[in-house]
């Protein structure tokens, strides 16, 4: 059954998937999985009882954005919000290099990270926790498209 909420986004997504222009996808990848954990029962299972702030910024912070998943739920800022200390932040050199470490199938962040593609600050086990989310979307919006 067509969600008219998610499935406009997910498209959207998918579009960001398959383009090599990166500069919208950390916005799109959020809001989409914002809404996709408000009506799909699976995504919200996925967070139920999980806390995590996450903060994604390239060094300049001409792009940034912060996710927030509390009571079951996951709120986005599109802006870069410090306080109170997120528990990982990525500082990433483009929108590409972040796109790639998320929606590879087995995310190599070792290798993001010695190529400095990737700057991590905080525990790697919730950028891990993150990208298999981001995954999860990624076949979303496959099936929707």
């Amino acid at each position: 059954m067509p969600n008219l909420v998610l499935d406009p986004l997910l498209k959207k997504l998918q579009a960001c998937f398959e383009s090599e222009v990166a500069d919208q996808f950390l916005t799109v990848l959020l809001d989409a999985m914002a809404v996709a954990m408000l009506v799909d029962a699976k995504c919200r299972e996925s967070i139920h009882d999980f806390e995590a702030r996450y903060v994604f910024k390239t060094p300049d912070k001409t792009v940034g954005a912060t996710a927030t998943f509390a009571g079951n739920h996951m709120s986005v800022s599109q802006e870069v919000l410090d306080h109170p200390e997120p528990n990982v932040t990525v500082t990433f050199r483009s929108p590409k290099a972040l796109r790639e470490l998320l929606l590879s199938r087995t995310p190599d962040l070792i290798g993001a990270m010695l190529r400095q593609d990737v700057n991590v600050d905080g525990n790697l086990n919730y950028l891990y926790r993150f990208a298999f989310l981001a995954r999860h979307l990624q076949l979303m919006a496959t099936r929707c498209a």
